[in-house]
């Protein structure tokens, strides 16, 4: 968050010893660059579809995992395998989501032409009165809609999001028209894009249902943080002020997204009254729900619990983070790696918060707390949930920093965690 020119040398710089086993690094690195070849391969992935059954549950796990060229082959069996459309069609969500993943967009392209139109009549539940007697509306999830209105804003034939406004018009037909979406198709909707084998939700089991206008809020943010990753923060505001902000005006999500955006554009003191309506929104659930007066009752009765409900964790760390990540904006990153450091504790399974608080530390000029704070989270024995590229390309830099020689300490990290990787991960950050 703090400007290149305003940070200051991290202490603490490490001179290369001398390894009596560098006679080995020729055929060491050697090693290392045909597992990264490997790893590039098409025809390779981490996790081999004949290491999960072979169905609707064994592909829940690749999606998981991130396998998706696994899930591709074991998508298309289970498409073989069903007779019912709604499963086909989620098969060829997961095979669409994966080629996208693996940036084969021709071939995503290719399926969602075969699928052809969404609002045909083949994809019609009263076409289908024997299966689906009860039941109005698409069997199309809208996954499928968001990754079609989502895939030529990536191949860079959409630069306006033409697509996806299109997909936000038709949120918002639905509403005014108040479509019904008690229908399978409601209850095929990914609630949740962290979790992929959500995509695999069946008709049956009972998910919190949505709304047209929290899909219709969705593809806005959808559009909002395409906008930022163009760098264009003047388009993103007006979509959040113009299309989210008056429907969920005291959402503490959206007003945090506010904030995070403002502090973007430099604007640190309208960043800072988000916070504060953030912090009186909050002020009040814990009220409601726990009895507490304010926010550092709150995080106290917390840590002294044994089990603290995801939606508690969920309040705590939007808060904190949204305080670290101002006072790394003012260039206090003392009082922010206290922020972030109180949250590894409540939130230790978060990549974002050990992210941020060893960024703390490195500006603090703390460089190996800063590393074994990535190290402590990268090197366990079951590393998934921190296997992200930022994160582990930020170890990588600081490696680069304390080390003269940090090849071997970043090809030690690559054959630790090369078993682990998702298909679609990008190795030369460890370069």
């Amino acid at each position: 968050m703090a400007e290149g020119n305003r940070v200051r040398l991290p202490s603490g710089i490490v001179e290369a010893q001398y390894d009596p086993l560098s006679g080995r690094t020729e055929a060491y690195r050697h090693n290392v660059q045909q597992l990264m070849a490997l790893h590039n391969d098409p025809s390779f992935s981490h996790h081999t579809p004949d290491k999960v059954t072979q169905d609707f549950e064994g592909l829940a796990v690749l999606l998981e995992k991130g396998a998706w060229k696994s899930v591709i082959k074991v998508a298309q069996k289970c498409m073989g395998q069903t007779a019912l459309l709604y499963q086909k069609l989620q098969c060829r969500l997961c095979i669409i989501l994966s080629l996208i993943k693996l940036k084969q967009f021709d071939g995503a392209e290719s399926d969602f032409r075969d699928i052809g139109e969404f609002d045909s009549a083949k994809y019609v539940c009263s076409n289908f009165p024997e299966t689906y007697a009860d039941k109005k509306g698409s069997l199309v999830p809208f996954n499928l809609r968001l990754l079609f209105a989502e895939l030529p804003v990536q191949m860079g034939k959409d630069p306006n999001c033409d697509s996806l406004y299109a997909l936000l018009e038709y949120c918002k037909q639905n509403m005014q028209e108040k479509v019904c979406l008690d229908t399978v198709q409601l209850k095929l909707i990914n609630q949740n894009t962290n979790t992929t084998a959500e995509l695999l939700s069946s008709p049956e089991k009972e998910i919190s249902p949505p709304t047209w206008s929290t899909l219709y809020c969705r593809v806005a943010y959808v559009i909002a943080t395409q906008h930022i990753q163009k760098g264009d923060l003047e388009a993103a505001l007006f979509v959040m002020q113009n299309l989210i902000l008056p429907r969920f005006p005291n959402e503490i999500h959206v007003l945090s997204a506010m904030l995070r955006i403002f502090l973007q554009a430099g604007n640190v003191a309208t960043a800072k009254s988000f916070l504060g309506r953030i912090e009186e929104s909050v002020r009040e659930i814990v009220s409601q729900k726990h009895g507490v007066d304010s926010i550092e009752e709150f995080v106290e009765k917390q840590e002294s619990s044994e089990e603290i409900s995801e939606e508690d964790l969920d309040i705590i760390s939007l808060v904190y983070c949204d305080r670290g990540f101002i006072k790394m904006t003012e260039d206090n990153f003392k009082e922010a790696s206290q922020f972030f450091e109180k949250l590894t504790k409540l939130c230790p399974e978060s990549p974002e918060v050990v992210s941020n608080y060893a960024l703390c530390l490195l500006y603090d000029g703390h460089l190996m707390e800063a590393i074994s704070a990535l190290e402590e989270q990268l090197y366990q024995q079951e590393p998934q949930a921190f296997i992200q590229e930022p994160l582990v390309f930020n170890l990588c830099s600081l490696y680069d920093l304390a080390w003269l020689n940090s090849s071997e300490k970043k090809e030690n990290l690559f054959l630790h965690l090369f078993p682990h990787l998702p298909d679609d991960f990008d190795v030369s950050v460890f370069k």
